[in-house]
């Protein structure tokens, strides 16, 4: 009887069978290969579809001044002995990173052991010191690594800085940013009369704002850089015609 019962449900089951798959996605005009060209298709924006994004193209530039380990003399704080060694400024962290000029490691310290430094770059002497003990009209806690650009009565100093800008891509309508990024940034300042040290602009009208009473010999001097002459060179000659 049970035999018989199974024999009898065959052409039932079998039935059952065909209509699973007459509604089949393979029966409904699809194949395996336009499946995968239809997943190959799909962008990490596509609804109810994930891509992977490989987009993404790292870092562009570095939290260094000059990229690279320069021909340095550096002197700790305090201490008259001067080192060569092969140095940058990390002026994220505000760290000197050098080459340690017996075994080759690297190292760092923090800028506030740092009493000068002079780079070598491009065929130039640059000398860095650090803020340390410097007061400005807005104060800045953290000790940061400067640039003398002229080392007279007004001192003329320049602070490089990074600023860090993050890659942007996932939204649809902005612009694709596909790389995270370094840019260098820098602020000037001078020593006023106050003893104070004051952000400028690398124009003659903002050294006529800070010292008025120089106001005659600023204008007689050059409204622009001559030929040749940087910005920084032109502001530094200003500030020795009024510091004489």
């Amino acid at each position: 009887m049970k035999l018989t019962l199974i024999y009898l449900l065959l052409p039932a089951m079998s039935v059952l069978s065909v209509c699973g798959q007459e509604g089949g996605v393979y029966n409904k005009g699809y194949t395996a290969e336009q499946n995968l060209a239809t997943i190959a298709s799909l962008s990490p924006y596509t609804p109810g579809g994930m891509g992977f994004d490989n987009r993404y193209e790292g870092v562009v530039g570095t939290r260094l001044v000059y990229d690279s380990l320069c021909p340095a003399m550096f002197r700790f704080n305090g201490q008259e002995q001067w080192i060569k060694l092969e140095a940058d400024m990390d002026v994220v962290d505000n760290v000197m990173i050098f080459r340690h000029p017996t075994t080759s490691a690297i190292l760092s310290i923090p800028a506030v052991m740092v009493g000068d430094l002079v780079i070598t770059f491009s065929g130039k002497e640059l000398l860095y010191r650090t803020t340390l003990g410097m007061k400005f009209e807005k104060e800045d806690e953290a000790i940061r690594f400067c640039q003398v650009l002229y080392d007279g009565p007004y001192t003329f100093i320049k602070v490089p800085w990074k600023k860090f800008i993050e890659a942007n891509y996932k939204a649809l309508y902005s612009p694709q940013r596909t790389y995270d990024e370094f840019e260098s940034k820098e602020r000037y300042y001078i020593l006023g009369s106050d003893s104070l040290f004051h952000q400028v602009t690398l124009k003659k009208k903002s050294l006529e704002k800070l010292f008025p009473e120089e106001k005659e010999i600023l204008s007689d001097a050059a409204d622009k850089p001559g030929p040749g002459q940087s910005e920084e060179e032109y502001i530094s000659d200003l500030l020795r015609k009024i510091g004489n």
